[in-house]
């Protein structure tokens, strides 16, 4: 077997990324894109629209069938068929019996349809309609799962940022509990201020139990959508350099039709098709048609062939409304293919409403909360050497203390929420690419 350099590398490099514990985001959507099942269904979709397709276009091909069959009779009529088709027939057979009589029997037909009320044109429009809408699913598939993969992604890094906030709120307790002792053991402070402290050292053990929860349900959720079943272990995400991402302006935004619309839009086109193809039943149907067979027969040892060519024309005058009723349900279903196309341009236009108020709402928290940090961290910087040398009690200063974790945990989520009002605007737009995160 020749030796695939390339092929080799390529594996290599797929089991480094598996076992790999620590991933970029563009890594974790490359490989949630390659694994999740809906991308894999919309995948298939495709396949089978275009399997519908080459059904289709087999309308327009002869068709072409062969046939071997092996009898043997002593029933009069057959019988003389048969010596017929063996072109042995003798003026001295006893017609009332011509006793055993056997034949074997090779046939090939060949038959076209020449015409068939347009059935074939709309049934093949249809499906080729039917495979756009597939492709464009697949694209809307994409962008949706790209997105989940985004918001999974910034969900990880805030419960990190909020996990880093509780220990930090948690080391900052203990080093105030430890000045409060020192403070009780010189008498400058009652044991309440030293049980205050120690009841917040509790909740603050416990507020980071729930951080780590958190974070490990975010990671779970991550990997769930790359459709993995576990999480690998030490498993990490590479976070980018930290600057935020360029604001987008609306104006700058291509008016690009959304996967979704095309999708709706290439349905409603199928189904009017399939209203001409299903109308097509009640025209008259043309074909040619030919035949060549060849009969031997080993009791009397004939043998025959001859051939049949001709055109033949079907026009159904009546089935019993049955054609009628079928077209009922094509324009039923037609009428369901223009509500749903409505109805996603409607949502659409929903969304990209929507997302840019929760956009330029995202903008505008950033802008809050990065002064509420700032405040915060300063007013902790003075009421613990307040604390420190007695001048305020603790009560005072787990109020300090419970302010500034709050407000690096609203930073956190403001950050987070961003970010993913960012993906999604980008997605609402139809323009939401691995490349433009």
């Amino acid at each position: 077997m020749k030796f695939n350099f390339v092929s080799f590398v390529s594996f290599i490099m797929l089991v480094s990324d598996l076992s790999a514990t620590q991933w970029s985001l563009s890594q974790a959507i490359d490989r949630t894109l390659e694994n999740n099942p809906d991308v894999l269904i919309a995948a298939e979709s495709i396949n089978s629209a275009n399997a519908q397709i080459q059904q289709a276009r087999a309308a327009f091909r002869p068709q072409v069938n062969l046939h071997s069959g092996y009898v043997s009779t002593d029933a009069p009529m057959n019988a003389f068929g048969m010596i017929l088709n063996q072109r042995s027939f003798d003026f001295g057979l006893d017609f009332n019996d011509p006793g055993r009589m056997d034949d074997l029997n090779l046939s090939a037909t060949v038959s076209l349809p020449l015409y068939t009320g347009g059935q074939r044109s709309a049934q093949l429009n249809s499906a080729k309609s039917q495979s756009r809408s597939a492709a464009h699913f697949q694209e809307a598939t994409r962008q949706n799962i790209t997105f989940a993969v985004v918001r999974s992604w910034h969900e990880i890094i805030k419960a990190k940022k909020q996990l880093i906030a509780q220990e930090a709120s948690q080391n900052a307790i203990q080093r105030n509990l430890k000045n409060a002792g020192i403070q009780y053991g010189t008498g400058k402070s009652l044991r309440t201020e030293v049980l205050n402290l120690e009841v917040q050292t509790a909740q603050a053990n416990e507020k980071l139990v729930q951080a780590k929860l958190a974070l490990d349900l975010a990671k779970l959720a991550l990997f769930n959508l790359m459709g993995e079943e576990k999480i690998p272990e030490g498993f990490d995400i590479i976070e980018s350099a930290g600057s935020v991402p360029e604001n987008i302006q609306v104006e700058k935004l291509t008016a690009k039709t959304r996967p979704e619309e095309s999708a709706a839009e290439q349905l409603l086109k199928a189904a009017q098709q399939q209203l001409q193809a299903t109308k097509g039943n009640s025209r008259p149907n043309i074909a040619a048609f030919a035949s060549y067979e060849y009969h031997k027969g080993f009791e009397v040892d004939g043998d025959g062939n001859y051939w049949t060519a001709g055109l033949s024309l079907n026009y159904p005058l009546y089935d019993g409304a049955n054609n009628r009723s079928k077209e009922s349900i094509a324009r039923a279903a037609l009428r369901k293919a223009q509500e749903n196309y409505r109805k996603v341009k409607l949502a659409v236009a929903h969304e990209r409403k929507s997302t840019d108020m929760a956009y330029q709402n995202a903008i505008d928290s950033l802008s809050v909360t990065q002064k509420v940090v700032t405040q915060a961290e300063e007013s902790a910087t003075i009421n613990r050497n307040r604390f420190k040398n007695g001048v305020i009690l603790s009560s005072e200063l787990i109020d300090v203390e419970t302010r500034l974790t709050e407000a690096r945990m609203l930073r956190a989520v403001s950050e987070a929420r961003y970010q993913i009002a960012r993906a999604d605007r980008l997605r609402a737009y139809g323009l939401l690419t691995p490349e433009s995160i």
